[in-house]
């Protein structure tokens, strides 16, 4: 069971109704004795103990949608166990709703949860791990990219591009799902490669065991790579990107369904509160 002494808060701010949930959080977790660290924008909206780098916090709780969250993770370095409120219109990572908040709260500190654990993609470009997916593609959104692609050694495609995305099961119901990949069971140890816009109708997604490398080289035209929006560089025509599974991995935490509820929601608008 986690210790919960300390949290850091983080929250979309052009909300006004996760701003005010924010607020509520802050009050009522404080009113309890737990420290509240409250980010740097939020801070400026709520006030609070500011958050700064090299905090040092129990659990990360974020009010927002999938960017919210895939910031404030970035943000503090993916290295606590995150509890995610929906202020957004899918916000497929998060756990509860914005009326459900405070009572979540309260399941938190009264040990009424469990963990989920989603491992992450690794890269050899100094980015950071990927929760999501990490994104090979061309420098300009006007053009296109000729990448090679090998799993393992082993061509498996060799085409013209937007870009490729290398998605872990989290990832897959993201922007790979968008672009026509496949929804990938989190019990399943893999990632899928999506092509975004392939000059070749044959291109389809591939999906490799999560422990293979995946290695993506330029044939024609620089690139840019970045790891859940967040982070990103630009390479050189010829440079080989590569990509695998790694042993390191985000903890969820969670006070209601599992995946398959957070999946309706995700494509079915009916089940969207």
């Amino acid at each position: 069971m986690l210790k919960i002494e300390s949290i850091a808060l983080f929250s979309r701010i052009d909300l006004d109704d996760a701003l005010t949930v924010s607020s509520k959080i802050k009050e009522a977790l404080e009113g309890r004795g737990v420290n509240v660290l409250v980010e740097d924008k939020l801070y400026e909206k709520i006030g609070g103990t500011r958050w700064h780098p090299g905090c040092v916090f129990d659990l990360l709780v974020a009010v927002g949608g999938d960017g919210t969250i895939l910031r404030a993770l970035h943000n503090t370095g993916l290295s606590k166990p995150i509890f995610a409120i929906r202020a957004g219109l899918v916000g497929f990572l998060a756990d509860c709703d914005l009326h459900e908040a405070l009572e979540a709260m309260d399941m938190l500190l009264e040990g009424r949860y469990r963990m989920e654990s989603y491992k992450l993609l690794e890269n050899n470009v100094g980015l950071p791990y990927a929760l999501n997916e990490v994104r090979v593609g061309a420098t300009d959104v006007l053009k296109t990219v000729d990448l090679e692609v090998r799993v393992e050694g082993e061509v498996i495609a060799l085409d013209r591009v937007d870009a490729i995305l290398v998605a872990t099961p989290l990832g897959s119901t993201g922007y790979s799902l968008s672009c026509g990949g496949c929804i990938l069971d989190p019990r399943v140890e893999a990632f899928i490669l999506t092509p975004v816009s392939p000059l070749t109708p044959g291109f389809k997604p591939y999906v490799a065991p999560w422990y293979s490398t995946v290695e993506l080289r330029s044939i024609r035209g620089d690139l840019y790579v970045s790891v859940d929006g967040i982070s990103s560089v630009k390479l050189p025509e010829g440079f080989n990107v590569r990509v695998r599974g790694s042993n390191k991995s985000v903890d969820f935490v969670r006070v209601k369904g599992g995946f398959t509820e957070r999946l309706r929601r995700r494509i079915n608008p009916r089940f969207r509160s």
